[in-house]
């Protein structure tokens, strides 16, 4: 196992020097960036490390699992959009009913995220897009979601992208332990859904990627949060992604789609 993780890295580390070197001759300079949540990289475990944070909170349980959701249709979110990635968060929610699908959602499971989720369609779930969420925003969003859909009893949450690139490491620390206290609140079970492993625009948003899903998922292994691996299944994958190298194409919502499937088993 150590040694299948340490070729990874290695595999990525080569990934990214091979894109920096391709990005300084097409530009004919070297890429530097100064934001603080490149700190990330190095204050946490290795991916499946037993260290686990020194900071983690004690007495945590995982959820009991509910029973299966009721069977009611899903309601979609809205066509795609174009290559908006980092749309400013303004609180609104981009979703539409499906056909056939009825206003009043009754079903027992939400997924609710940025708009990585946008296509994710999973039988029996609704899932609620807010473009350009970040993490306090979903935090925020959380309590008047369940509000509209009381019969929910599950939730799958997928955000932290528009984070990376705003935010430092600790405050994006802070900012998840802070949701994770809303959603123990509630009393439902809930899911977190892990990064994608994207390029972007840039390689260090690739690396501050893999920093986010080694850090939330020894995050999640410390609380009892059930944590849902995406970033080694899109992994060197571009024919997963829109042309935009961010969002979930077609086939890459089916396969998260999947990813949630299974996770709820």
């Amino acid at each position: 196992m150590l040694q299948d993780e340490i070729l990874r890295l290695l595999e990525i580390i080569r990934a990214l020097q091979e894109g920096e070197r391709e990005r300084e001759t097409a530009e004919g300079s070297s890429l530097h960036h100064s934001n603080s949540f490149s700190a990330l990289y190095h204050d946490v475990p290795a991916p499946h490390s037993t260290n686990l944070l020194s900071d983690r909170p004690s007495q945590r349980h995982r959820h009991p699992r509910p029973i299966a959701a009721d069977g009611a249709r899903r309601c979609s979110t809205p066509p795609r959009v174009g290559a908006r990635a980092a749309a400013a968060f303004n609180g609104a929610e981009d979703i539409r009913p499906a056909q056939g699908c009825p206003e009043s959602y009754t079903g027992g499971l939400l997924i609710v995220g940025s708009s990585i989720v946008r296509d994710v369609d999973v039988p029996g779930g609704k899932t609620i897009c807010f473009p350009g969420a970040r993490v306090s925003d979903i935090n925020k969003q959380v309590p008047s979601v369940l509000k509209q859909h009381p019969s929910a009893h599950t939730l799958i949450i997928h955000v932290g992208f528009n984070d990376i690139r705003l935010c430092c490491s600790l405050q994006l620390k802070r900012d998840f332990e802070e949701l994770w206290d809303t959603l123990s609140g509630t009393g439902k079970h809930f899911l977190i859904s892990g990064p994608l492993a994207v390029k972007g625009r840039d390689s260090e948003s690739f690396s501050r990627l893999l920093s986010l899903d080694n850090w939330l998922r020894s995050f999640c292994t410390a609380t009892g949060i059930d944590y849902i691996e995406n970033f080694d299944t899109y992994w060197n994958k571009p024919h997963l992604l829109k042309r935009d190298g961010l969002h979930p194409n077609s086939k890459g919502a089916k396969l998260l789609s999947t990813n949630y499937v299974e996770a709820l088993k």
